[in-house]
């Protein structure tokens, strides 16, 4: 009997696995669970066996410098790909980082949404509620500030200028101002977010 042109033999086996692929996952599904425990415990002892080691140390010795150029092009794919979406949802990510700022300082209620700091601007037509200049970056002031105790939500943030919000600090507020009471969008409920 011939033996079999390998490329032939190829071909037939991909087109047999083609025309049965939905009984080899299923099969491969339930083999899988079957012996899911043996199989963990085969690939954590293969990978923490000092011959694993012992192969992984000298090919990052055969490779550092191949390997580190992958990483580092990985990372700066990684911040390119991070800036481009702060650079898209700048608001968003500003209010992401502000409700971080917040739930770090440890305030009670921490609620305020993007929708709801675009309200309180509008409310107070795009001006700095100390000054009354108009500004087109507006910062957050917290009237009672979240290093005394203040929460994060609609009822405790009105708009400064950038030079207002640094010179109140953590001071009383230079005018009397009274925060917005009421908005259209509800709170989030979700705690600590």
């Amino acid at each position: 009997m011939a033996k079999q042109d390998p490329a032939i033999r190829r071909q037939k086996k991909k087109a047999w696995r083609a025309a049965h692929s939905e009984e080899l996952r299923a099969y491969s599904a339930k083999y899988y669970l079957e012996h899911l425990e043996e199989i963990k415990a085969r690939e954590f002892i293969r990978s923490h066996s000092p011959e694993h080691r012992a192969y992984s140390n000298a090919r990052y010795k055969k490779h550092r410098d191949s390997i580190l150029i992958s990483a580092k092009k990985c990372r700066i794919k990684r911040r390119k790909k991070i800036q481009a979406y702060v650079r898209a949802n700048a608001d968003k990510y500003r209010q992401y980082c502000l409700r971080r700022r917040a739930r770090k300082n440890g305030a009670a209620i921490n609620d305020l949404t993007a929708a709801q700091w675009s309200e309180i601007k509008a409310a107070y037509g795009h001006r700095c509620v100390y000054c009354g200049r108009k500004r087109k970056n507006l910062t957050q002031d917290h009237l009672t500030p979240l290093s005394q105790g203040g929460n994060h939500t609609v009822h405790n943030v009105v708009p400064a200028c950038a030079s207002c919000n640094k010179k109140k600090h953590t001071n009383l507020p230079p005018v009397s101002v009274q925060p917005l009471l009421l908005t259209i969008e509800p709170p989030l409920l979700s705690k600590g977010t």
